[in-house]
């Protein structure tokens, strides 16, 4: 079955923060993988239990200014190439914060992983 690019799939991605901020902000429009996706939709971005401490300080934030562990939006993933420097470069875009950040059902995973359990 194919869904639309405004559909939420039920799959999802864990960034680290402060990455998943922006993200939701519109002001992170790609993202590196050492992993190829051929995903061209809507998914679930979570906010890993990891923080990275140098983009925080760029950001002049701290740890703890954005939450972690949980889901905090999606974003539609509307290409995928091969970067110059490292990996693969998913291009990211119209992202969409949730009113409230949820908990996922499952626990998230490196890259792609399920997060909610199919009632």
């Amino acid at each position: 079955m194919t869904k639309s690019n405004s559909e939420v799939l039920n799959s999802a991605f864990s960034v680290h923060q402060p990455f998943a901020e922006q993200i939701m902000l519109g002001t992170k429009k790609f993202e590196y993988r050492s992993v190829k996706t051929t995903r061209r939709a809507r998914v679930y971005v979570y906010a890993s239990l990891r923080n990275d401490l140098q983009a925080y300080k760029e950001m002049e934030k701290e740890p703890g200014d954005f939450p972690n562990g949980v889901i905090v939006g999606s974003v539609e993933i509307v290409d995928c190439t091969l970067s110059s420097g490292w990996g693969y470069k998913w291009h990211l875009a119209n992202p969409k914060r949730l009113r409230r950040p949820v908990r996922p059902d499952n626990k998230g995973q490196p890259v792609w992983f399920i997060p909610f359990d199919e009632q």
